[in-house]
């Protein structure tokens, strides 16, 4: 467990911030995905763990010039299940190349990972 009173005393105003990610369509995997449901509405959603495998282009590099570590990035995207929002994560399937004909979400969210 960590010892926050140490952390605490760290003078505050004096974090650095990390680099954010230059737009652009970065190559990966999907790592894993969890159902669950959002904060005090409960309202259930499903979320896909992503990881980066590649750049789009050139690596970025950080202000010490050294370029960015990808594995250090945590992504996620998360699609709520309710009948007003089920196409954006039925769009999001076709686009990785999943068939949904005559399926239900529970037979084809398996086959994200990886």
């Amino acid at each position: 467990m960590p010892d926050f009173s140490q952390l605490l005393k760290k003078p505050a105003g004096e974090a650095k911030k990390p680099p954010a990610l230059d737009a652009g369509n970065y190559p990966g995997i999907i790592k894993s995905f969890e159902v669950g449901d959002a904060n005090k509405n409960k309202t259930p959603y499903v979320r896909f763990h992503l990881g980066l495998t590649g750049w789009p282009g050139e690596p970025q590099t950080n202000e010490e010039g050294e370029a960015i570590d990808l594995s250090t990035k945590q992504l996620r995207r998360d699609y709520y299940l309710t009948d007003d929002a089920l196409w954006r994560l039925d769009e999001f399937l076709r686009s990785i190349g999943i068939d949904l004909a005559g399926r239900s979400y529970e037979e084809v969210l398996p086959e994200v990972v990886g």
